[in-house]
């Protein structure tokens, strides 16, 4: 079954998106303290277009991948990300390691998340020790079944885990994503 096969009756020219680079988006970026998502060789279409959507329905900056181990935008992410795919910033990066070491040179804070965080969203809030509204975040999301490699890992500045059931160990990825830009923002 080829991508055609869903076509609905209606066909449409387009031109690729335009990528911009990390220093294009970095001199561009205005926001006040921005949220930017890195994605660690996520590889599933369907996660990334989620992904997308819910990071455009909670204000994120830019969506930052790799060139490489990552898919490039094609209908099932577009599908996915259900109108997003083109209103938000998408940056293809070679290596996340210099990335962070980039973003941190900048102020921004890199929140990993993880299963085996160094502490849970309601741990944070509880200590009171952050807020944040008042930084710059790239909040890196780890490859489906592999999770964060670890020197990226490595160069996050803490990790956090979403607490849930000891009956399952892990959620989909773009749900955690909501769950975390929720208690992101809501802090």
């Amino acid at each position: 079954m080829n991508n055609l096969s869903n076509h609905q009756g209606a066909a449409l020219k387009v031109s690729p998106l335009k990528h911009l680079s990390l220093e294009e988006y970095l001199s561009l970026e205005n926001k006040k303290n921005p949220i930017v998502i890195i994605l660690d060789q996520l590889t599933d279409s369907h996660n990334i277009g989620a992904i997308i959507r819910t990071a455009k329905a909670f204000s994120v900056s830019a969506i930052i991948c790799t060139e490489n181990n990552s898919p490039k935008e094609n209908s099932t992410i577009a599908k996915s990300a259900a109108g997003a795919l083109e209103k938000i910033k998408l940056i293809y990066v070679k290596n996340l390691v210099r990335t962070l070491k980039k973003l941190k040179e900048l102020g921004y804070w890199s929140i990993g998340m993880d299963v085996e965080g160094d502490m849970s969203f309601y741990e944070l809030s509880a200590s009171k020790n952050y807020n944040f509204s008042d930084i710059s975040i790239a909040l890196i999301l780890g490859g489906e079944n592999k999770g964060i490699r670890p020197l990226v890992k490595k160069n996050c500045d803490m990790t956090i885990k979403i607490d849930i059931s000891n009956d399952i160990d892990s959620l989909n990825v773009s749900s955690a994503l909501a769950i975390a830009l929720y208690e992101i923002r809501k802090n």
